[in-house]
């Protein structure tokens, strides 16, 4: 992820195509993959569950809604899209899965908090840039349904929906560790 994202950043750069309305990291994935760079190399157990969170629920949503560049396939971007997204979910169910870090009901509220705060901070943001970091000022599907919408609408519904997708990521990894969803150290009988 590391080297998916110093490409990345390096080909913004080197290309002319850096620009304040879509290159700078403020995607979800994007914050997640920070997130989990800075917990991996720097063992912080805060930053990869934030990372986990994020990843596991915008990697996903990304994967199944596309929101690609305005360049054409077999483009850098595109691959980088989709390496970087599958990557962000494998590394992702890695920390989760085989690491075992630890996830509590206290846990989860620090990443809830964090993510809100985040997304406060990027909707003030894109009000006085026009951007659309964090897809809260237009979804990258269904873009005519919410454009009829009231803009703090559109908001109260997207953070809801994301917030909704984070605890039902919290509840699948509790009842993960309590056996029921139980996808590692099986044993297999002949």
């Amino acid at each position: 992820m590391f080297l998916q994202q110093l490409i990345l950043y390096a080909w913004y750069l080197l290309s002319g195509s850096f620009s304040i309305e879509t290159s700078l990291p403020l995607y979800d994935c994007r914050v997640a993959i920070l997130c989990l760079i800075y917990g991996v190399f720097f063992n912080n157990d805060k930053s990869k569950r934030i990372g986990i969170y994020l990843g596991f629920v915008g990697s996903i949503v990304a994967l199944l809604t596309p929101e690609l560049d305005k360049f054409v396939f077999p483009h850098y971007t595109w691959i980088s899209f989709f390496v970087g997204h599958t990557m962000l979910l494998w590394v992702s169910c890695y920390i989760f899965f085989v690491e075992e870090i630890e996830i509590s009901f206290k846990k989860y509220t620090e990443v809830f908090v964090f993510t809100n705060i985040l997304h406060i901070a990027v909707i003030i943001f894109n009000s006085f840039t026009k951007c659309n970091y964090a897809f809260l000022s237009e979804p990258p599907i269904f873009k005519d349904v919410a454009g009829r919408l009231h803009p703090i609408t559109y908001i109260a519904i997207m953070m809801l929906m994301l917030n909704f997708a984070l605890y039902l990521v919290h509840s699948y990894f509790m009842k993960s560790r309590d056996g029921k969803f139980k996808i590692i150290n099986r044993k297999i009988e002949n």
